[in-house]
């Protein structure tokens, strides 16, 4: 009886190496499409880079693909410490840190899908890491769309920015609905005032197309995290959505 257990899980235990052996020779093959990827960016090449993303996802088109590259400075990391490896049958996902020059970092997190025997990434997510400067273009974007905003608002041009958004925002927004969000952004926070000063470091998140930066503010109303959101459409960064929420005070 006892060696027929002792069979039993030794037989389990190369079960689950296989298991683990395969995981990880799946992984790999993942691994592989990011280096080419990173690759890409380094080179400048966005018709490499979009051939490696799914099928849905190759409509960014080069220009956004070689923008999206500059704005969250994955033209600058380096390999990623992959902290996650997961894989179910066609889809594959990958989470880990990737070093940037000096003594930054940045989050990555990539889903994959197997189509036609090859793998192809279908949802890229990466975050800033606390402390990491965000690239100038990144800055400059949040800055300028910060500046127009404000403008709109003193000078009530709301039409002329609703041309502006992107075209899922403008689906969602009207002229009406566009002031009454402005005027309360402005009233209540004070976030869009040349005053209103930066009580933290600007964040950047991208993710699957979206670009989302964000940062806290000090006005003459207290702390604040304005959110602005970006797609890139018709060559350049559009707004795609905007959030402002207080925040608690440090005692």
């Amino acid at each position: 009886m006892l060696s027929v257990l002792l069979k039993i899980a030794g037989l389990l235990v190369l079960v689950a190496a296989g298991a683990i052996g395969f995981t990880l020779h799946t992984t790999s093959e993942m691994i592989t499409v990011v280096e080419r990827f990173q690759a890409a960016a380094v080179a400048r090449t966005p018709a490499d880079g979009l051939a490696l993303l799914s099928k849905r996802r190759r409509g960014w088109g080069p220009d956004a693909l070689s923008n999206f590259w500059t704005v969250t400075r994955l033209d600058q990391a380096g390999e990623p410490t992959w902290q996650r490896r997961a894989y179910q049958g066609g889809h594959g996902r990958l989470v880990g840190i990737a070093p940037l020059p000096g003594e930054g970092q940045m989050r990555v997190e990539l889903q994959f899908r197997h189509r036609a025997g090859q793998w192809h990434i279908d949802r890229l997510l990466t975050e800033l890491a606390p402390g990491t400067p965000p690239a100038p273009e990144a800055a400059a974007l949040f800055a300028e769309t910060r500046r127009r905003l404000a403008e709109t608002v003193r000078e009530g041009s709301y039409a002329a920015l609703l041309r502006e958004l992107s075209s899922s925002y403008q689906q969602q927004m009207t002229t009406v609905g566009l002031e009454r969000l402005l005027r309360q952004v402005a009233a209540r926070s004070g976030v869009l005032t040349s005053t209103a000063q930066p009580a933290g470091p600007l964040r950047t998140i991208f993710d699957t197309g979206l670009l989302d930066l964000g940062q806290s503010l000090r006005s003459v109303h207290g702390r604040y995290d304005l959110r602005i959101m970006f797609a890139y459409q018709e060559g350049r960064w559009k707004l795609d959505g905007l959030r402002v929420d207080r925040l608690e005070e440090s005692p």
